[in-house]
């Protein structure tokens, strides 16, 4: 419900500028945008001490296991994006574009999983331990962009230029499952599922809800466009960049971006 009523704004107020004067302020309303796609929001240090501290039961530590990054077996970052937003012109600069868009990121999914214990895992499985770590989240976010037509030839263009975001998440949660493993209080703290998965001592899953986290990032891009019937832009859209991201009280964590999407402008012209 909340994405029907998300996107039937943006679609109001895209139809209420392109029924106005086409112009904001001292700018020409060139295009209206949307984009989608896949990014990745990659934490430099994802370690077991990133989620452990954003869990809010100070109490909350893991014995009988030694963490350290030669035993990560896994690890991911990323979501998909939309953007929606639109595309303004200086009368005297039409080459240089403004971009100024909202962003939506759902389901976001930051996780990694440790494994200690036996090579043989698959066949010696109770001697090896893990643990996984895994964090849920969506953000919404403001984002500006300039970009720069570099060539331009009939109704191809290829561009490329600069920009910057930064939103608030929500819906935050972290799950944390573990094998041969001992929590050391594990009816502490604000543990919203607490079940053994195997019927075996030592076996948990357990969620957390977790505090809203500020994320900023600055970005280049590059991308590759075709015009249809003078109207429609239909294009891809590459992105690389750098940024971080702030949770609460713990230490703030520096992130690597890369990104790319399908665009689909309406030219207003």
């Amino acid at each position: 419900m909340k994405k029907l009523i998300l996107l039937g704004a943006f679609a109001c107020f895209f139809t209420s500028i392109q029924a106005q004067t086409k112009t904001l302020g001292p700018f020409l309303v060139k295009k209206i945008d949307v984009v989608a796609g896949n990014e990745q929001d990659r934490l430099n240090d994802m370690g077991a001490d990133y989620f452990m501290n954003q869990i809010k039961n100070p109490n909350f530590t893991l014995r009988n296991v030694e963490m350290s990054d030669q035993d990560i077996v896994s690890g991911v970052c990323e979501n998909p994006h939309w953007r929606f937003g639109v595309t303004l012109v200086a009368p005297g600069l039409k080459a240089l574009e403004w971009r100024n868009a909202i962003v939506w990121m759902p389901n976001r999914i930051d996780a990694v999983t440790y494994r200690t214990g036996d090579d043989d895992y698959w066949n010696n499985y109770q001697d090896s331990e893990y643990v996984n770590f895994s964090q849920t989240q969506s953000e919404i976010a403001l984002e500006s962009a300039l970009s720069l037509n570099l060539i331009h030839l009939g109704p191809f263009n290829l561009y490329g230029g600069v920009g910057s975001n930064a939103g608030f998440s929500y819906d935050n949660t972290i799950y944390v499952s573990g094998s041969n493993v001992v929590r050391e209080d594990i009816n502490a703290g604000n543990a919203s599922d607490v079940f053994n998965d195997s019927g075996a001592e030592g076996f948990y899953n357990e969620s957390y809800e977790t505090k809203t986290n500020f994320n900023h990032r600055v970005f280049v891009q590059g991308g590759a466009s075709v015009v249809l019937f003078r109207r429609v832009e239909l294009g891809l859209e590459l992105r690389r960049g750098v940024g971080y991201r702030v949770v609460g009280s713990a230490p703030t964590a520096f992130t690597n971006l890369m990104s790319a999407g399908f665009s689909a402008r309406l030219l207003l012209k």
